[in-house]
């Protein structure tokens, strides 16, 4: 999806863009941003040329290489924090940015996570600098060791599919001779990004539609005891709606009290999911139920936790509840127990044909080639 200088193979640094429905054009009224700050005064502050718009998703082309579509969304805000999501019709990456003391720095990226827990809180294990305030002609800044960015215009206008728009010009020189020019529209985000290669080729970007009031739409396999199937379990497809800052918890206490095709409910009674916490290190997913009542099998809670392991991507999944040792089916789990997910691991990918758009209003997005794999930011 997007890209801004994540890996040493290539970088390509998109940011968000914010607009109208299917129209790129500068908001007449300042937009609502959520999870940084918001500063009015003009020019000069990143917040202006970097919205943060919740629940939209904002989509990428280059023209004449389809492997550079990108699509970008809000997954969640957290403080100076927020963390998005960036798929090409390849690969999905998920990034985490941070807006603090005037400045925008990646402190987390994966170019190959395909999954959705909540990463706004994690340590940094990166620090690329993207943005540094004042936001004033010949301000310069390293990128990390890979570069030096330094803004070389203020006010250009750009030709857009909706029309001429104003940006700013971030120009990045590579060590390795690459260079990246980004252009930020005030109120908009990134709305176009050209890179050229070592050896003088160049790839553009442009940003291209803005959908607003829109979710993740995520295919999710929901896993449920067959004795009559060779495998001893059954499959569902059911598909699940991701908006940002979702509780995924919430989520799935729906879905799994709501009764299955074959007529099976994974969650009965009164008892809900009250957490669900991914220990990456541990290969993990810890899940806290409000009571031992929901399940009453053992082959229950097996089909349940190949449910969430597969969505997760983690091998074994550990049942607690407040107080006590969870028990289903006359088994207890202890606080060192946990369930091996018996279902091969299938990362979820979301191409941007399983993305749902409604209306638009944020930006961002990942770009990937065989020289230039980027993210938006």
């Amino acid at each position: 999806m997007k890209k801004l200088v994540l890996t040493a193979a290539a970088v390509l640094i998109i940011t968000s863009c914010g607009g109208a429905d299917n129209n790129i054009e500068t908001p007449t009224d300042p937009p609502v941003q959520t999870g940084m700050p918001v500063q009015t005064e003009a020019p000069g502050v990143i917040s202006d040329y970097f919205p943060v718009r919740t629940n939209t998703n904002y989509h990428y082309e280059s023209p004449g290489n389809n492997e550079l579509t990108q699509d970008i969304y809000i997954t969640y805000t957290g403080g100076s924090r927020v963390q998005r999501r960036a798929a090409s019709n390849k690969v999905s990456s998920t990034e985490v940015l941070q807006y603090q003391e005037g400045e925008l720095r990646l402190v987390f990226g994966e170019p190959n996570f395909y999954f959705f827990e909540d990463l706004t809180s994690v340590e940094p294990m990166t620090d690329m600098l993207l943005l540094k305030e004042p936001l004033i002609k010949g301000q310069k800044w390293d990128l990390d060791s890979t570069g030096v960015s330094e803004i070389t215009a203020l006010d250009i206008s750009v030709p857009m599919p909706g029309g001429d728009l104003q940006a700013m010009e971030v120009t990045t020189i590579f060590t390795d001779g690459r260079k990246q020019k980004e252009y930020y529209s005030k109120g908009v985000g990134l709305i176009k990004t050209v890179y050229t290669t070592t050896d003088g080729r160049s790839l553009e970007i442009l940003l291209t539609d803005v959908t607003e009031q829109t979710a993740l739409l995520v295919s999710v396999d929901f896993f449920y005891p067959d004795a009559g199937s060779e495998a001893g379990y059954g499959k569902e497809e059911r598909q699940l709606q991701i908006n940002t800052n979702s509780d995924l918890a919430s989520l799935f206490t729906e879905q799994l009290k709501t009764e299955g095709q074959s007529g099976y409910t994974w969650l009965a009674g009164g008892a809900v999911i009250d957490s669900i916490e991914v220990d990456r290190v541990n290969d993990t997913a810890i899940v806290t139920f409000s009571d031992n009542e929901g399940i009453n099998s053992e082959e229950g809670i097996q089909t349940l936790a190949d449910t969430l392991g597969h969505f997760y991507g983690v091998s074994k999944v550990r049942p607690e509840v407040p107080g006590s040792d969870f028990t289903a089916g006359g088994k207890t789990f202890g606080p060192l127990d946990f369930i091996t997910v018996t279902v091969e691991e299938d990362q979820i990918r979301v191409s941007p044909e399983e993305q749902n758009t409604v209306t638009a209003e944020e930006e961002q997005i990942t770009v990937t080639t065989e020289e230039a794999q980027g993210t938006v930011y």
